[in-house]
């Protein structure tokens, strides 16, 4: 093959994606396939995050659909992950098998996002996350867009946030704790978390995981009342989130906890 030979087939393939939004255009509606954790342990984020994309999506249809695509609506084909990687992506083959999917979302839990996007990736699907892990993107995938800061830069600004609060309120971090689930999401976060402790000479006297799904914190919460943090970050979903809180105050332990996403934001 000459180069000019090469270079044509290249432009071929370049303009390709280009030639499908064109044919694409003419189609009454679009399939965005929804994959979120509908059941199971993360059922609450999952059916946060559909809600919204539904008035999303409702607000787009009823403004006159898609422009660039000739007015095509939306047409929003919801799965349930559950709250099993397994799952999510047989879920994801099944969509993708069944539906003309041009692109999907989720699945808000990182380890879920995980298990979508290698079906995702093998055919050629935009997959869009609001899923925080870096691994999500460390992975060389051209097809998968992470519209949320990646797990370890939240992890950091929790720290620093807190440390500049604590600085304008006249006192000083001297040592943290950090209690982390042991998933993709957990372990991401809690990285963020020890860099930023690390550049502001921080000692980090508890640095502990937990089982996603954990339903006794008390061994948690009596090693964070021994080791003498001023501070404690729990890097936790919903339902462990809550546990921990309660167990604290259930043990009237009163040093503040910073909650940087996940359970914490609802």
């Amino acid at each position: 093959m000459n180069r000019r030979t090469m270079l044509s087939g290249t432009a071929a393939l370049l303009a390709a994606p280009y030639a499908i939004s064109s044919a694409r255009a003419a189609a009454p509606a679009i399939n965005i396939g929804v994959i979120l954790p509908l059941s199971g342990p993360n059922a609450q984020f999952g059916i946060n995050s559909r809600n919204g994309i539904e008035l999303a999506a409702d607000d787009i249809n009823a403004a006159g659909g898609i422009a660039e695509l000739g007015g095509a609506k939306i047409n929003l084909v919801v799965g349930d992950a559950t709250s099993t990687p397994t799952t999510a992506g047989n879920v994801a083959q099944r969509l993708i098998t069944q539906q003309d999917m041009t692109a999907v979302l989720g699945a808000f839990a990182s380890s879920l996002t995980l298990a979508i996007s290698e079906v995702t990736e093998r055919r050629d699907i935009p997959l869009l996350t609001m899923s925080f892990a870096d691994q999500i993107t460390g992975r060389g995938y051209k097809n998968i867009f992470q519209v949320v800061a990646k797990a370890s830069v939240i992890g950091k600004a929790q720290f620093d946030y807190t440390s500049a609060i604590a600085q304008a309120a006249g006192a000083k971090l001297d040592k943290i704790a950090i209690m982390y689930e042991d998933t993709a999401y957990g372990t991401a976060q809690a990285k963020g978390l020890r860099a930023g402790a690390k550049a502001a000479n921080v000692e980090i006297v508890m640095d502990d995981a937990y089982p996603l799904g954990i339903t006794d914190t008390t061994p948690l919460v009596n090693k964070l009342r021994e080791s003498g943090a001023q501070a404690v970050f729990p890097v936790s979903y919903l339902n462990d989130s809550l546990l921990i809180i309660r167990t604290m105050r259930q043990q009237k332990l009163t040093i503040p906890a910073i909650g940087g996403a996940a359970g914490y934001v609802i």
